[in-house]
């Protein structure tokens, strides 16, 4: 399977008006599609284990709301709220290995556009 079809299945997730059996199986048809497009490596079986696209509870956002996004599995974490964190890191080592003229703005920008994409992918849950 090809990345836009794991994108495509990721897209149709953010989607509004998704009942909650509607995300459990969709969510399936996503971790597979992931699995197709990255293979079954231990890393990405492990992710597809860990990784889901569900509801948190999310008292930060004002007003408190439910939001839907990737998180992990079974906790009231959202991926993009890690991601944020991670900005905030200074350019790991074993990063500047792999690219010794990657800089720290660099590492900046990178970081920041994947919180992005999460961000976009999340939406406010109606209750």
């Amino acid at each position: 399977m090809s990345g836009s079809e794991f994108a495509k299945k990721l897209f149709e997730m953010s989607g509004d008006g998704i009942s909650h059996s509607e995300m459990k199986r969709r969510n399936k048809e996503l971790m597979a599609a992931f699995l197709a497009f990255g293979s079954e490596t231990p890393d990405n079986v492990n992710c597809a284990k860990r990784v889901e696209y569900g509801i948190v509870d999310d008292p930060d956002r004002q007003p408190s709301t439910r939001v839907r996004g990737l998180k992990v599995k079974g906790r009231n974490i959202l991926l993009a709220d890690i991601m944020n964190i991670v900005e905030s890191l200074d350019l790991p080592e074993e990063v500047r290995e792999y690219d010794p003229d990657l800089t720290a703005k660099d590492w900046k920008a990178i970081t920041r556009m994947v919180t992005m994409i999460l961000v976009a992918l999340e939406r406010p849950e109606s209750t």
